[in-house]
């Protein structure tokens, strides 16, 4: 009896391993796997595919829905999509936390390849001598907003990296709004800045709208624009924005003269003039850019990608990739500001795409004490997969048959 059943249960282990063989030769993909991040990018990623696949040479290209960013690049992760557009902070995330790798970028026809933009610190020429990067403590900031990339993320996570802002519970608004002595940072009190009602006041203080600052133009001094504002109109002491807005709106609502009313501060401690800003920034801010996992697909994928832009670019009428306006939303698969996609070359990890500073800022913020602990929790989150559910009934068959053996 036991004989047998020994016989049986090397069949049902057979039978198990066979049938996952098979699984996994059908997941094999008959193109590359696009993960989308709402109807409206799966909308556009299928008309897309539709009109590629009347392309002899084409690929084909699958469209998969994965409802967000983040479950997105799990995905991709995990292999059972290829890859995704992020941008900034995700970048950081994915590359981290999920190992995936920049493969194109998207270039937006600015001076610099892959440049989005320079995060600088702004001052009016005649703030006191003894305000620099280094000695921001009690002066009043003011921020395009809270979450922003260029306004907030960099700033913040220079100062945080470097001791001068020092963490308090883990929150970098609460930690923020102690260093400085007012601010303006719209949406820092809104429900997804501020979950559990901890963030100061402070950080709303020096806003049109002290109450609730909220994080669109119904605040005055939402924006780089109303950041601009903020600094201009004597309610701030520095105005964290891009490298372009002093003279995007110098002179339109003001007599100011950029070379002569206005510095930048550096984050070695210095100052100079707002042209300076490719030497005198906080972080260079990279592009958006496609990732997927590293191996030997990252090769064929980039070439499939530049060779797609290419063709849409020249011939219009057949596709714009760039355009999402028909789909009823706004940078869907790439940034509707794009120009061109581009080869990332060297820059091909995490780290080299986002630049050593941004890197450095993205990271400061990731590295509180307590999330640190945190992380190296041995819970573990088991999450079903559908090929799972495929070999569930053959998996419990061979327990119930090595129990039985057993026993």
């Amino acid at each position: 009896m036991k004989k047998k059943c020994r016989g049986y249960l090397f069949q049902s282990l057979v039978t198990v391993l066979s049938f996952g063989h098979i699984l996994s030769s059908l997941a094999t993909p008959a193109g590359f796997r696009w993960c989308c991040v709402s109807e409206a990018e799966v909308s556009k990623c299928l008309h897309l595919a539709n009109v590629t696949s009347q392309i002899a040479w084409f690929r084909g290209m699958i469209c998969i829905h994965g409802n967000n960013v983040t479950k997105c690049v799990k995905m991709v992760g995990h292999g059972t999509a290829d890859f995704i557009t992020l941008g900034e902070e995700n970048i950081y995330q994915a590359g981290s936390k999920h190992g995936l790798v920049p493969v194109v970028a998207e270039d937006y026809g600015k001076q610099e390849e892959g440049l989005e933009s320079y995060s600088v610190a702004l001052i009016r020429s005649n703030l006191s001598e003894g305000v620099s990067m280094n000695s921001l403590k009690d002066t009043k900031s003011c921020h395009p907003a809270a979450g922003d990339s260029v306004g907030w993320t960099a700033p913040v996570g220079l100062l945080i990296g470097r001791g001068v802002i020092q963490w308090n519970g883990c929150n970098t608004y609460q930690s923020t709004g102690e260093y400085f002595d007012q601010s303006c940072v719209p949406g820092a009190l809104s429900n997804e800045y501020n979950p559990q009602n901890s963030n100061p006041t402070g950080l709303c203080a020096i806003c049109t709208n002290q109450k609730t600052c909220p994080r669109n133009v119904s605040e005055r001094y939402f924006g780089y624009h109303g950041a601009y504002r903020c600094l201009t109109e004597g309610a701030g002491d520095v105005a964290f924005v891009s490298h372009l807005t002093v003279f995007l709106h110098t002179g339109v609502e003001n007599d100011f003269n950029p070379g002569r009313d206005f510095k930048l501060l550096c984050s070695d401690g210095t100052r100079a003039d707002v042209g300076t800003f490719q030497t005198c920034n906080l972080a260079r801010i990279p592009s958006r850019v496609v990732m997927a996992r590293p191996g030997g697909m990252v090769k064929s994928l980039k070439q499939w990608l530049l060779r797609l832009d290419e063709y849409c670019r020249t011939n219009p009428h057949f596709f714009q990739m760039f355009n999402s306006s028909t789909y009823g939303g706004k940078d869907l698969l790439f940034a509707d500001s794009t120009v061109k996609l581009i080869d990332v070359k060297e820059k091909n990890t995490t780290q080299t795409w986002l630049g050593e500073e941004f890197y450095f800022a993205l990271q400061s913020l990731s590295s509180c004490p307590e999330v640190l602990v945190a992380s190296r929790s041995l819970t573990v989150r088991i999450e079903p997969r559908r090929t799972g559910q495929f070999i569930s009934t053959e998996f419990i068959s061979l327990v119930l048959t090595l129990y039985c053996c057993l026993t």
